[in-house]
């Protein structure tokens, strides 16, 4: 008998399916007769798998199908790929089918910025809310612009914004210059007023106003409000002096091809991010201006600590103003009770430096989070005025405003006048004195 005839009749299967896999076109709607009927069939050509990582091959029930794992060296800010490789039941050698499947993170992409200062132990402020000491390494969110500002009791603040990318880390190295001795001020005012006032970057109120704490030496100012195109000017401090400068602001002509946005929120201290980029934090008692806004659709987004993040889509028309006003809302309370508010303090003249509880926080306007429920004691200085001592009083999951007066301090006359008196009665007496010893010896002659 011959006992061939299952052998054959295996070699015939394989021929017929062989056969029918030439001449029937296999596609996702004709798979192979052998693949799975639960399992898509995917035809595209694959993408080529990332090079360098780590890989591990995941196996599944019976040897059918199996997937090779790969993890990219670098962040997974740029996700994990697999190849999932599927084999007909007749082998167990190479797969006869596999895809390339590439997972998108769960998480926003992030990068870095690595802060350092000469002298080292400064204020590290990024985007006006994280606050390390140099040198240190802040963790941001990628792809947007970033503002960094470096502060230092005695010492002028440093500022610079910088791009980070996902997964990079983008380096500030601030040299801090020293305030010298003497101080000055800068009173500015504009046509018209109310215009937010910057001076080598740095926030420090709005027009009409006096900033005082300026080191001698040129500094630039800057002066914006919604409507008007930006007017800046150079300006050179003298010690012990108050400079004075007015700017006037051209109003938007027709059609400029740029508008404005206004932001004000309740509370103020939010961070403003306009299309992602940092743009700075929502004032008390005026909006925050945004100018040489490009016509068209944006989005403005606002965050603060302890309230939900609110993004509003505003529409800015060519030459006009487009207000956005934002009431924040409360997050829902934790299991765990919030301990914190806000405080946000200003004073007049601004630029003065803030401590809270004998801690240095920053020069003033100055909005602080996080600060614990309770009574805080308030200190602000700038060389040339008396120092404001005050105190405020925190609630958990609140913000107070406060703001401190600063009186100037008088020129001394009073000892320059005792001294010329002094020095009047001696030559006095001296005169007198001679006059007597003539007059006694030429009675005695």
């Amino acid at each position: 008998m011959n006992n061939n005839g299952p052998l054959v009749l295996r070699m015939v299967m394989i021929v017929l399916i062989l056969g029918t896999a030439l001449i029937i076109p296999v596609t996702a709607e004709n798979p192979p007769p052998w693949w799975p009927s639960d399992v898509p069939y995917i035809t595209e050509e694959p993408t080529p798998t990332p090079m360098g990582g780590m890989a591990y091959r995941e196996t599944g029930t019976g040897g059918m199908a199996y997937r090779e794992v790969y993890t990219p060296p670098t962040t997974s800010a740029e996700g994990m790929a697999y190849r999932e490789v599927y084999t007909p039941p007749t082998t167990s050698a190479e797969g006869m089918a596999y895809r390339e499947v590439y997972t998108q993170p769960t998480t926003p992409a992030n990068g870095y910025i690595r802060v350092s200062s000469t002298p080292s132990g400064a204020t590290a402020i990024v985007d006006e809310y994280q606050r390390l000491s140099t040198p240190d390494i802040f963790t941001v969110p990628a792809d947007r612009y970033h503002t960094v500002q470096v502060q230092l009791y005695g010492y002028q603040p440093y500022s610079q914004s910088v791009l980070v990318r996902s997964g990079q880390t983008a380096t500030v190295s601030a040299s801090l210059v020293k305030n010298a001795p003497v101080m000055g001020g800068l009173a500015v005012s504009s046509i018209p007023s109310g215009a937010d006032i910057y001076i080598d970057g740095n926030y420090r109120g709005e027009t009409a106003s006096t900033i005082g704490g300026l080191s001698p030496g040129t500094h630039t100012l800057s002066i914006r409000k919604a409507g008007y195109h930006d007017a800046s000017s150079t300006i050179s401090i003298t010690p012990g002096s108050v400079t004075s400068r007015s700017l006037t602001l051209q109003k938007y002509q027709p059609k400029p091809a740029v508008g404005s946005i206004e932001v004000i929120s309740d509370p103020p201290g939010a961070l403003i991010y306009l299309d992602g980029n940092f743009q700075g934090t929502t004032h008390t008692g005026n909006p925050f201006d945004i100018t040489g806004v490009a016509p068209g659709t944006h989005t403005v987004r606002l965050e603060l600590a302890d309230y939900q993040p609110v993004s509003k889509t505003v529409t800015v028309p060519d030459g006009g103003i487009s207000p956005v006003v934002v009431i924040m809302t409360k997050n829902i309370p934790p299991v765990i009770p919030d301990t914190t508010g806000e405080v946000y303090i200003s004073s007049s003249p601004a630029g003065a430096d803030v401590y809270l509880d004998n801690a240095y926080k920053g020069i003033t306007p100055l909005s602080l989070s996080d600060v614990p429920a309770g009574s805080h004691a308030v200190l602000l200085q700038m060389s040339g005025y008396t120092d404001w001592k005050g105190t405020t009083l925190v609630t958990a999951g609140q913000s107070v405003t406060l703001s401190g007066t600063l009186t100037e301090v008088p020129i001394p006359t009073t000892t320059a006048t005792k001294a010329g008196t002094m020095e009047m009665g001696v030559v006095t007496g001296v005169v007198s004195l001679a006059a007597a010893l003539g007059i006694a010896r030429w009675r005695k002659e």
